[in-house]
């Protein structure tokens, strides 16, 4: 999800797979031009990417977030990120990974990914739940980051017992967006709907 991070989404966006933008406001944001969706040029940039969509929810983060997993339709196997998360690593040996594991993990819908912060997250975490498998059953509830499938939670936001994928991981760096973007989601974020996770 994103909301005026033309410089983010730039510096972040992966051409190896399809990519779901979902744009809008966030509650507490100021309106600029009188307008819930980004101003600054970023979707026509999304717009020139062959591999993305773009979506509008103006609402809060709990909402989109299951705003995301609806625009997932028939897709087997959804990956979550913000615009300051890239990833990197080997595409084509994760496609390989993932299908063995779900293969071996029938029952598991969600795999965790190995996390590295660069910059802008305090929290001690060295891995993230953010691959889903059959997405369009996933849902948040509370806060963004307590996971459902279909209405029974998922694992924990980090895990030493659920099964990590190593050919990829994910990178979290705050310095692609711009400072006063990252604190007006702190603000909100603080606030409570929206507790970092």
């Amino acid at each position: 999800m994103h909301y005026n991070e033309y410089d983010a989404i730039l510096k972040t966006h992966p051409y190896f797979c399809k990519v779901q933008y979902v744009d809008g406001r966030f509650p507490d944001f100021t309106k600029i031009d009188n307008c819930d969706s980004s101003t600054d040029g970023s979707n026509g940039l999304i717009d020139s990417f062959e591999n993305a969509e773009l979506h509008t929810c103006s609402e809060g983060i709990i909402e989109k977030t299951n705003y995301q997993f609806q625009c997932a339709g028939d897709y087997d196997v959804m990956i979550i990120l913000a615009c300051d998360e890239y990833i990197v690593g080997d595409w084509k040996k994760f496609i390989d990974e993932l299908e063995s594991l779900v293969k071996e993990n029938p029952d598991i819908k969600q795999f965790y990914l190995p996390f590295e912060i660069l910059s802008g997250d305090s929290r001690p975490l060295t891995s993230k739940n953010r691959v889903f498998i059959d997405p369009s059953n996933w849902s948040v509830k509370n806060y963004h980051w307590r996971y459902y499938y279909k209405n029974v939670e998922g694992v924990a936001l980090q895990s030493s017992t659920e099964p990590m994928i190593q050919s990829i991981k994910i990178i979290h760096d705050d310095r692609v967006r711009d400072p006063k973007r990252n604190e007006l989601m702190k603000l909100y974020q603080d606030k409570g709907e929206g507790i970092t996770g």
